[in-house]
Formats: structure tokens, C-alpha cells, sequence
């Protein structure tokens, strides 16, 4: 008697942990979600200075020569609207004034891109410092592997290709700044040569968030999507030819 006591027992705390656990989900999911979460997958891409070490950084200015026409697409796509948060506190004393004009001047840059078929709405501010996968996109300053300027982390549907989540994490140990680029030809003069420009470093992961990939062919260096910056590079702030017709592929 006191066996079969001891496994109702048993049982029941399990059924009861079990309820809770399934209750606890759908809290958090909404039935899309639940039906899809089996389909998500994380790419991770990685945005590095010419030079890795940062203590022998070459500081050259670097003009736009050329107007590269190649793209490569990395197989999703963002939804028609998009909400994202900032972490404003994180952001170095440099640039933070300035964080919030910077990034709706970068997500305006590919939505105008996309002819509008990308918008963007800044919902306010987070305390994350890290990419995770909470179905709220964000731009942080944290930590980042290795002399990576920045991180960007992307979940999407494998099933659709189309975006879930998407973070993207600033390295805190760079030294940033930001020049206007109203106030200058980006494409032929440079900012800072002592530190790397915000708004040159975001537009560049922003076009991750749309769907574009890395270059790294030598005569592609004047893309927004080529995959290294130098300090004080400022014409990644407008796009070429080639991060343009990428765009219209994406989104016909």
C-alpha cells in the first residue's frame, strides 16, 4: 500500500511540473511561434578592422575609387515593418548624445534602399548587452570575440527565410566617434583617425539585418557591405551600386 502511495504521489508532482513547464511556454510563444520554433536558425557575422591588432592600426584614409557592382544575399528577409530597441546607457560617452539620430539615420538609409518595403520604428530602450533570442531586435555595446568592431546575430525561419530576431553588439573596447555626414563629402574625406565611425560601422550591419552578405574581393572595397573598416572611414555611411541592386533583389 504505502509502494503504490509513494508513486501516486511521485506522478502527480510530475504531472503537476509538467503543466507548469507547458504553461510557462505559451506564455512566452505566440501560436505562430510555437508551430515554426523547430524551423529557427542563428547566423552570426562578424565585422572586423582591416587590421586585427588595434595597437598597430594603420590609419589610412581611404576614399571611394570605384563603384562596385556585385552583392552577395545571405538567404532571409525582414518583414515589411520592423521594431527595434537601443541600448542607449551602454554607448561610449562619445557617441551617446548622438545614438539615437544615428541609428534612425542608418535604418533610413536601406529602407530608402528598399523603397520603403523595410521600415523601421525605434520602440524604445533596452538594458541587454548581449545578443539572445527574445524576439526583440536591438543595437548594444558589449562584449564581442577577439578585435570584431561589431556582431550581428540573426535568427530566422528556415522554412521562409524571413527574420525572427536580430541583434547586433558594438565591441565597448574600441574607441568610437561620429562625424556628421552632412557636414563633409564621406565619400572623400575621413572623420576621426583615432577611432572608428558609428554611423559607417552601422549602416554596414544593417545591411545584415536586410539580408545582405560580406564581400571581401579586393575591388569591392568601396561597398557598404565590404567586410572591413579602417579608423575614420566615413563612406560606408551611402551606398554603391552593388548594396543597391542587392536590395532590389531582396526585396523586387
Amino acid at each position: 500500500m504505502m509502494f503504490w502511495k509513494k508513486l501516486f504521489i511521485i506522478f502527480l508532482l510530475f504531472s503537476t511540473a509538467f503543466s507548469i513547464s507547458t504553461l510557462a511556454l505559451s506564455a512566452r510563444t505566440s501560436p505562430d511561434l510555437e508551430r515554426n520554433v523547430d524551423k529557427l536558425r542563428v547566423r552570426v557575422k562578424v565585422y572586423y578592422p582591416k587590421q586585427r591588432d588595434f595597437s598597430h592600426q594603420t590609419v589610412i584614409c581611404d576614399p571611394t575609387t570605384s563603384d562596385p557592382t556585385t552583392f552577395g544575399t545571405t538567404g532571409w528577409y525582414l518583414p515589411g515593418n520592423v521594431g527595434y530597441r537601443l541600448n542607449i546607457a551602454s554607448a561610449p560617452s562619445s557617441v551617446r548624445s548622438n545614438f539615437q539620430n544615428i541609428a534612425a539615420s542608418s535604418f533610413q538609409t536601406w529602407s530608402n534602399a528598399s523603397g520603403d518595403k523595410v521600415n523601421f520604428t525605434l520602440n524604445g530602450t533596452t538594458s541587454n548587452q548581449r545578443a539572445k533570442l527574445d524576439f526583440v531586435n536591438t543595437i548594444v555595446w558589449g562584449r564581442t570575440a577577439n578585435s570584431a568592431l561589431a556582431v550581428t546575430y540573426t535568427w530566422y525561419y528556415s522554412n521562409t527565410g524571413q527574420v525572427a530576431d536580430v541583434d547586433t553588439v558594438f565591441n565597448k573596447r574600441v574607441a568610437w566617434a561620429w562625424t556628421n555626414p552632412g557636414t563633409l563629402d564621406e565619400e572623400s574625406q575621413c572623420g576621426s583617425l583615432n577611432s572608428f565611425d558609428v554611423q559607417n560601422v552601422l549602416v554596414h550591419e544593417i545591411g545584415h539585418w536586410m539580408g545582405l552578405d560580406d564581400r571581401y574581393v579586393g575591388s569591392e572595397k568601396d561597398l557598404t557591405m565590404y567586410g572591413s573598416a579602417s579608423p575614420g572611414e566615413l563612406k560606408k555611411d551611402g551606398l554603391a551600386t552593388g548594396d543597391l541592386l542587392g536590395i532590389q533583389t531582396i526585396y523586387p
